[in-house]
């Protein structure tokens, strides 16, 4: 009896364990893309902790050299989040002025939800606050 051509590399699938080699790298793929993709979110996070970083020491420099709360003030930390890629709208800005003898201080926060395909992720407020003494002349 001759077998057909579907039994035959079923047959020689099954003996060279060419089967089990092609079920084991499916599953370690998806590891491996996972955990590629969780690499690149999480830098791209640190990146946007850093603008956020950078953008609140320029704000409370600014205020602390040319005035408190102002529009001013919160224009120069828009800039700043624009100029490293994160859209102002996005962000909340927070700036505290105290007496002449308080620092200023600026807050900028905002919420990040990962992009890793097959895993839900929840959001995450990621921010960063900066003060600055004004000096009494």
């Amino acid at each position: 009896m001759s077998r057909t051509w579907t039994e035959r590399k079923q047959s020689c699938l099954a003996s060279s364990g060419r089967g089990n080699v092609m079920a084991e790298f499916a599953v370690i793929l998806v590891v491996v893309v996972l955990l590629i993709f969780g690499g690149v979110e999480m830098a791209l996070m640190y990146h946007a902790q850093q603008v956020l970083s950078q953008a609140a020491a320029q704000g409370a420099r600014f205020a602390a050299i040319y005035g408190g709360d102002s529009d001013a003030v919160r224009d120069r930390v828009r800039q700043q989040l624009a100029a490293g890629g994160i859209h102002p709208d996005r962000t909340e800005i927070i700036v505290y002025v105290g007496n002449w003898q308080e620092p200023i201080t600026v807050r900028v926060q905002m919420a990040w939800r990962p992009n890793i395909p097959l895993l839900p992720m929840p959001y995450y407020l990621i921010g960063a606050q900066h003060w600055a003494r004004r000096e009494a002349y």
